[in-house]
């Protein structure tokens, strides 16, 4: 009989045990990076057609279910977004995104640092999460906490033009620094928004094939409630933000807001509306502008407020044009 020294094949076993899994970890790897940069290239293509590029460095993976990507940036002739690094993972059921706190953009030759605390994007099976703690945008605004969510409509009412997608935007305790020359108040206390994505927005592998089927078949954003506290203004507003084959958007609200005739009032001081429109405005809001309690403060209104062809309108008085 063969004398078999147990120690030696627990260790022999437990050896090969371990090399398999060094083995499987380097197919996995190896496959993972292989995947994620077939991703990136669809990604890619993507953006080539609307125009952008992309470049990154260091794609990798672990055997427990992270990667990582180094030097992550989007490009265009007047646009880039560097991220110096992205990992991610998942995590009960939930792929997250962390982004580096510290990114850097430039938007027409002007280069902004960004400082973000906590930022990270995270997908479930039905829904998405933006989030970030804080920012400091350049030294010319600060913001306290961020967060978008969608959540997919799985309801199928059989309308041509159905909800897909439901979504929630808050951002607070926004900072206008003195770096940032306005008369406007600087502090913005809550802009809080409720939104649907309607019509039918199906999966492509070019994402603006997506958008321009989307939009072709009559696709629109509904914003079913906006809140804005900027003192003295507090507005609550509904409407509907559409977008032309360019993407250019296109935004109609119908508000209620009260401190709007002082809001004008101090844009118009400041030059940020234009003098002629302001003139006008100022009539028609009088006119309409009421107490809705003995003991207010500032006016109530109602009233219609747009933003298209990079014009700001309130009652169809153009106040502020962008070339």
């Amino acid at each position: 009989m063969f004398n078999i020294n147990k120690n030696a094949l627990l260790a022999f076993a437990g050896g090969f045990v371990l090399l398999l899994i060094i083995i499987a970890s380097i197919i996995w790897r190896l496959n993972c990076v292989n995947e994620l940069k077939k991703e990136f290239l669809r990604f890619e293509k993507s953006l080539l057609k609307a125009g952008y590029e992309l470049g990154y460095e260091d794609l990798d993976c672990s055997f427990f279910g992270l990667f990582s990507v180094k030097n992550f940036e989007i490009i265009s002739p007047d646009f880039s977004w560097k991220v110096p690094e992205i990992t991610a993972g998942s995590f009960w059921g939930r792929l997250k995104f962390n982004l580096s706190d510290e990114q850097f953009l430039n938007y027409h030759q002007e280069a902004y640092n960004l400082a973000f605390s906590d930022f990270s994007i995270s997908f479930g099976q039905d829904d998405a999460e933006i989030y970030f703690k804080s920012l400091n945008f350049g030294g010319l605004f600060e913001s306290g906490p961020f967060e978008l969510s969608l959540n997919e409509e799985k309801k199928d009412d059989n309308k041509d033009l159905p909800i897909s997608f439901k979504g929630e935007v808050e951002i607070s305790d926004i900072k206008i620094l003195p770096e940032f020359e306005t008369n406007l108040p600087r502090q913005i206390e809550k802009i809080s928004l409720n939104y649907n994505v309607i019509g039918r927005l199906e999966y492509n592998e070019i994402y603006r094939a997506s958008l321009m089927k989307w939009l072709n078949l009559g696709g629109f954003i509904e914003v079913e409630k906006l809140i804005l506290n900027w003192q003295p203004l507090s507005m609550v507003a509904r409407g509907e933000l559409f977008f032309n084959e360019n993407m250019k958007p296109s935004l109609h609200l119908q508000t209620s807001s009260k401190g709007l005739l002082s809001f004008v009032d101090k844009a118009c001081e400041s030059g940020t509306f234009e003098s002629k429109g302001c003139f006008v405005v100022k009539i028609l809001l009088n006119n309409k502008s009421f107490k809705l309690n003995e003991d207010d403060e500032h006016l109530t209104l109602t009233t219609p407020i747009n933003l298209n062809n990079n014009t700001f309108s309130i009652e169809n008085i153009a106040l502020i044009k962008n070339p």
